[in-house]
């Protein structure tokens, strides 16, 4: 008997552990495609309904087995099983109106559809794809992507696989078609591969799909557990002892996950392998300019010449190879990640960066926007941030960087030393409230030192105006330019400050200031506050201080490195500009042009061929630079909207 009680014990241990924990986890990441189409072969292609305008075969939708772009790869960098893809070709001499529709889809709760494309963003204002939907229960379309406004909101240039995903949830229990659509005549070829639609899913089917740098939301679903013991294979961290922990993956890959749950008496494990793929996505190619550069209202970094000058790879998505392409330096090109280059001469020149990995490739261009040597007005605001430009008013007490009722008489604005030495003549102050009924009333711009405190110190050269003399408008930049009697000399980090904004109830000041860059955003701004006493009224004595907020004023001071910087024309061109808040246009009449509307950063944003007028109606308001060509004739003009 003794034996027969010794021999069962393992058994009756065995069958406690197996109905104890029932270890389990699963992740918000986590889902089942329950509908897949890879455009690999004719009658997957044919599942699809086809609707064409167009007399070329190319230019409606179609089958390719790679880009059309020589060096991107296909889409079987992403799926090694694809063959084909979904393509269209762009048509200079023909409309397009070309429409290819799913089968329908019965949509389940908590679904997306998730799909890649690859096209360029640049010429997608004469023609753009887009993604509907229909509503089989109304016949109602709904829009889930358009690629134009898409590339225009993130500044994408391209061309690359980029993979798109859009929420599905109000469609839920609905059928659907969804349709890709080409519209216009001389756009981007376009490629589409990987459609799927998924439902967000906790059964062991379930797999987690992400792209390199993206976060893993994990959960662990074991009943009654008190202990956790987590094992992230490629992840990181690598392991944690969260019940719910938050993971991020770098590289691509397929990657095991384990859990060991615990309740302080037993635990067991659950490892789930292959839980979670990560595949690589071509990357997005950003040119960082030099730090020792300024920034400009009319240029993106003003440089000296002669001086070295290093630009940095702000590349998105992990590229592993680098091309840069330098004009006006000392080295055409580097495959360096960071390269340091020299300005040799005067001039507005360009920089590109080609970005690329084993997913595909892109690039950056800046034109005409790093300008060397010469004379151009600085400032600490970025092109991104010129658009949102506005003053900071605080209810009842009036304006940060203008009249106030605070006991802030005076403010400043921090610059940089610069990369060699210069001098500054003049400063340019943008207004964005010039309520003015004292005109006699006096503003003092100053250029300081910075003192032991790092504080506007000793001032070095100062411009009195009267309030008659500021320069403002409700539709446009206006900038009031403080003169100085003589240059001053510049080696060093220095203060810009604007004095004479106090309480005056007869006048209404205030700058234009950059939005607010969040509690750990750069801040250059400073103020001028006046000691008050218990009875509310001011000692006389004043203090310097950083600002609160994390901004910068429009103060621009006329930075000269020395050297002209203007670019020449041999002849004077035969037509002229016209700019209005609504339109550019050519005069005189009958004159037709090329004209490209650049942001800051020197990106395209609009542009038209061989027209008279191009509308800036929908541009966001900010600082652009045109160019209009004709013939071998080049106008280039900055507007503001």
């Amino acid at each position: 008997m003794r034996l027969s009680i010794l021999t069962s014990l393992p058994i009756l241990l065995t069958a406690a552990n197996a109905y104890g924990l029932t270890v389990d986890f699963t992740a918000k990441e986590a889902a089942t495609t329950y509908y897949n189409q890879g455009f690999d072969s004719t009658d997957e292609f044919n599942s699809w309904e086809l609707k064409s305008t167009n007399s070329s075969p190319e230019c409606t939708w179609h089958l390719t087995e790679k880009p059309y772009v020589k060096g991107l790869p296909a889409f079987s960098a992403f799926e090694s099983d694809s063959k084909m893809s979904l393509a269209i070709r762009y048509n200079d001499t023909e409309d397009q109106h070309e429409t290819i529709t799913s089968p329908v889809v019965e949509i389940q709760p908590n679904s997306s559809c998730e799909f890649y494309a690859c096209f360029s963003g640049g010429l997608l204002v004469f023609a753009h794809w887009s993604l509907w939907v229909t509503d089989m229960t109304d016949n109602s379309e709904h829009e889930l992507l358009n690629a134009f406004r898409w590339a225009q909101e993130v500044g994408f240039d391209g061309p690359n696989w980029i993979p798109f995903t859009a929420d599905l949830s109000q469609f839920e229990g609905k059928d659907v078609r969804f349709s890709f659509k080409y519209d216009g005549q001389g756009g981007e070829d376009v490629l589409i591969d990987g459609f799927k639609v998924a439902q967000a899913d906790t059964s062991e089917e379930a797999r987690v799909s992400i792209h390199p740098g993206e976060s893993v939301h994990f959960t662990s679903l074991t009943e009654g557990a008190t202990e956790w013991n987590w094992t992230f294979e490629g992840g990181t961290p690598s392991s944690s002892s969260e019940a719910n922990p938050t993971v991020t993956y770098s590289k691509a890959g397929v990657y095991s996950v384990s859990l060991t749950a615990g309740d302080g008496s037993e635990s067991s494990t659950r490892e789930r392998k292959g839980f979670v793929t990560v595949t690589e996505i071509a990357p997005k190619a950003i040119i960082g300019v030099p730090e020792t550069g300024y920034l400009s209202p009319w240029i993106y970094s003003f440089v000296p010449v002669g001086v070295p000058v290093q630009f940095h790879d702000l590349s998105e998505n992990e590229p592993t190879e680098w091309l840069w392409t330098f004009n006006g330096t000392d080295i055409t090109e580097s495959i360096e990640q960071h390269p340091t280059v020299t300005y040799q001469q005067h001039g507005a020149y360009s920089v590109g960066l080609r970005a690329t990995n084993s997913a595909g490739t892109s690039t950056d261009m800046l034109q005409n926007a790093i300008q060397a040597g010469g004379a151009q007005y600085i400032w600490n605001i970025t092109p991104e941030e010129n658009q949102s430009l506005a003053p900071i008013s605080f209810p009842f007490f009036g304006y940060y960087g203008g009249t106030n009722a605070l006991g802030l008489p005076a403010f400043a604005e921090l610059f940089q030393a610069p990369a060699a030495k210069a001098t500054i003549s003049e400063v340019a102050v943008y207004f964005a409230v010039a309520d003015v009924a004292n005109p006699s009333a006096e503003l003092t711009v100053t250029v300081t030192d910075m003192n032991e405190k790092g504080l506007p110190g000793t001032p070095l050269a100062s411009c009195t105006l009267t309030a008659t003399d500021i320069l403002y408008s409700d539709t446009d930049f206006e900038e009031t330019i403080f003169r100085f009697d003589s240059p001053v000399e510049i080696d060093d980090a220095f203060f810009i400050t604007i004095d004479g904004l106090s309480a005056d109830p007869d006048n209404t000041l205030a700058m234009f200031c950059s939005p607010n860059r969040g509690e750990d955003g750069k801040c250059t701004a400073y103020h001028l506050a006046e000691e008050w006493d218990e009875n509310d009224q001011p000692t006389g004595k004043t203090e310097w201080f950083k600002g609160d907020e994390a901004v910068s004023f429009a103060l621009t001071p006329l930075l000269d490195y020395g050297g002209s910087a203007t670019v020449g024309q041999t002849a004077a061109p035969t037509f002229r500009l016209v700019t209005s808040q609504e339109a550019i246009t050519v005069i005189p009449g009958g004159i037709n042009a090329d004209i490209t509307v650049y942001n800051l950063a020197g990106q395209p944003v609009k542009s038209a061929r061989n027209v008279q007028q191009l509308s800036t109606a929908d541009l966001p308001a900010g600082i652009y630079l045109v160019r209009a060509t004709v013939g071998g004739q080049t106008i280039v003009k900055k507007i503001i909207r």
